[in-house]
Order: structure tokens, then sequence, then C-alpha cells
């Protein structure tokens, strides 16, 4: 189900909007539905990590959060530290 709404925008951005979805073979319609799909995803994306770092700064403070597991996972891959 799709519904309609009304958007206005500034002359500049129309006009580039018109002449991208018209190169791309695409409905400005549909440039406008990916963009916003896009950019809510982002936005998401944001939000989310952005509570994840809350949360590990939280952890942290607690002392809940050991090392980074990255020069470990480094020096595995580089042979030392392995045994045998």
């Amino acid at each position: 189900v799709m519904r309609a709404i009304t958007i206005r925008f500034p002359d500049d951005l129309a006009t580039d909007a018109q002449l991208e979805s018209r190169s791309a073979g695409e409905s400005i319609n549909q440039l406008v539905v990916d963009a916003v799909a896009e950019a809510l995803d982002r936005r998401r994306a944001n939000r989310a990590l952005a509570r994840m770092s809350e949360r590990i700064g939280r952890m942290r403070q607690q002392g809940r959060v050991g090392a980074p597991s990255e020069p470990l996972i480094r020096e595995l891959r580089e042979g030392h530290g392995r045994r045998g």
C-alpha cells in the first residue's frame, strides 16, 4: 500500500533530483522513496551505535569490560602466542 504525500523541495534540489531520476531511468518518486529509506536506515543504525556506545561506557565504568581483543587477534594472526 502506498500513501501519497506532498513534499516541497528547493528549486535547485528538485531540478537535480529530476535530472538524476531521468538519467537513472527511474521515476522521481522511486528516487525519493529510495533516498528516504536509505536515510532512515542510516539514522536507525546511528542510534543503535550510540546506544551500544553508551552501554559500553556504562559497562566500563562498572569494570565489566575487558581489554580490547584486537591486539590479541592480530598477534594470533601473525603467529605469535600460538602453541605447537
